[in-house]
């Protein structure tokens, strides 16, 4: 059995309520756009424009890799909890959806 850490839980929850897109725009340029690029090109993080499995994961997946930190075949993501609140890290993830993906997460099925 797969077990949640405290943030993953916190990020479903700050998920379903979503974020606010304009919020996120400066909180992605302060915080994200060194690495992902102000393009979402992603020079050194993902690339949120050419690799559509990047935003293809659900909400809470995102949160928790934004929250934690992640490790990938282009480097390490360091972890943002101490550095953005819930509200903020829900608010780029809108921004990001929103400017390089295909808009808001869809809605889980329920079960």
């Amino acid at each position: 059995m797969q077990t949640m850490t405290l943030a993953a839980l916190w990020a479903i929850s700050i998920a379903s309520a979503g974020g606010d897109a304009a919020d996120g725009a400066a909180l992605y340029t302060t915080y994200c756009a060194a690495c992902h690029g102000v393009d979402g090109r992603g020079p050194v993080g993902a690339n949120f424009v050419e690799d559509k499995t990047r935003l293809a994961k659900p909400d809470a997946e995102l949160l928790a890799s934004i929250a934690e930190g992640k490790t990938t075949e282009r480097g390490a993501m360091p972890p943002f909890a101490a550095v953005l609140d819930e509200r903020q890290r829900a608010d780029v993830l809108a921004y990001i959806r929103a400017t390089f993906g295909e808009g808001p997460s869809p809605a889980p099925p329920r079960p």
